[in-house]
């Protein structure tokens, strides 16, 4: 048997609610931090709260719910696998399994939406914004991305984030990343990504 509060967290995991799912992420991996997987299959608890809340990538940070997927029982490992073959995308050559938010983000990108985000660094909208970015050039189509960043300091990094985006996807050669304004001379080059301040 399970501790009431994972069966908790287990129900609060199905919640729309981003408080109950808060709540959720919270106390599974509180009780696993606390309880391990000695006495009990937290391990197991543990990655079906992650996969209801939708947070694959948790799932890798601790090696025990890593492994607990081959444990689980049928309804449970098939409900993970239902809910990450939805949240799975390819980019380039490898599949990724997004977080509930990263989904959400990459269909809006996709559907060539207007959004806004807000979020804590660990979110990944970097991440998702990046490879949708990286996707754009996949064409070969002649190509012009403006990537606004805050501060002069964020230039350098999303940059060199991208360059190994492109680098990974046999692209940087072909794509130019600018992180200067032109000259009013220059031409504008047919496949780039201008990353720049306001």
């Amino acid at each position: 048997a399970r501790p009431p509060v994972i069966r908790a967290a287990a129900i609060l995991a199905c919640s729309d609610d981003p408080d109950h799912r808060q709540q959720a992420f919270r106390s599974a991996t509180s009780a696993f931090d606390l309880f391990g997987a000695q006495e009990l299959p937290l391990d197991q608890a543990v990655r079906v709260v992650l996969a209801r809340l939708g947070n694959f990538p948790a799932m890798g940070t601790r090696s025990a719910i890593e492994t607990a997927r081959a444990h689980l029982p049928a309804p449970l490992f098939g409900e993970e696998l239902v809910v990450s073959d939805a949240r799975t995308i390819t980019l380039g050559e490898r599949c990724v399994v997004l977080t509930d938010y990263q989904w959400r983000l990459w269909n809006h990108l996709q559907q060539k939406e207007r959004v806004a985000v807000a979020a804590p660094t660990s979110a990944g909208k970097s991440f998702v914004l990046q490879n949708f970015i990286g996707g754009l050039f996949e064409d070969g189509a002649p190509r012009t991305v403006v990537y606004l960043v805050p501060t002069r300091a964020l230039i350098t990094q999303v940059s060199a984030d991208l360059r190994r985006l492109l680098v990974g996807q046999a692209l940087a050669s072909d794509v130019e990343i600018t992180t200067v304004p032109l000259e009013r001379t220059s031409p504008v080059p047919p496949r780039a990504v201008f990353v720049m301040t306001q």
